[in-house]
């Protein structure tokens, strides 16, 4: 066989090892993307939609702290945005000790949802927002420190 030929061969081998790595990787982060249980926001700990429905699909999730504020920003897509967000808003108001800091019209889209609660680090607060359309929503979760202020 000649040299270069074996060349293009170590080549081509190299270049299906890298897709096919590359490839396995991508699923495994998606899928861990996809079906996540909780948000972390140091030691507060917020059941995913995922949890509390039983199914959603994380398209990506973002988490950045700036200024002494930790932002983790999660985009769901779904066909049934409004079910969702009525079942999840009651579950963390039931449940997790949230509160509207704002009035919920799920009825008009596109809208937002904003809720609170205090952390269990005291003197901070946990800010939910959830951002939706027709086709999916963004949750957006803060922490940092405040005080949560009773909606009018």
């Amino acid at each position: 066989m000649k040299l270069g030929t074996k060349i293009a061969l170590v080549i081509i081998t190299c270049v299906i090892l890298v897709l096919a790595t590359t490839g396995v990787i991508g699923y495994l982060l998606y899928e861990r993307i996809a079906h996540v249980q909780e948000y972390r926001l140091g030691d507060d700990v917020i059941p995913s939609i995922n949890a509390v429905l039983g199914e959603g699909s994380a398209s990506s999730i973002f988490a950045e702290t700036k200024n002494g504020i930790t932002t983790t920003t999660i985009v769901y897509q779904s066909p049934t945005v409004q079910e969702d967000l009525a079942s999840y808003v009651q579950h963390l108001e039931d449940q997790e000790g949230f509160i509207l800091t704002q009035d919920m019209d799920l009825n008009q889209v596109p809208a937002s949802v904003q809720m609170g609660k205090t952390s269990v680090d005291p003197g901070e607060v946990i800010i939910l927002t959830v951002d939706y359309d027709h086709f999916g929503y963004t949750i957006t979760l803060k922490k940092g420190e405040g005080q949560l202020n009773m909606r009018s």
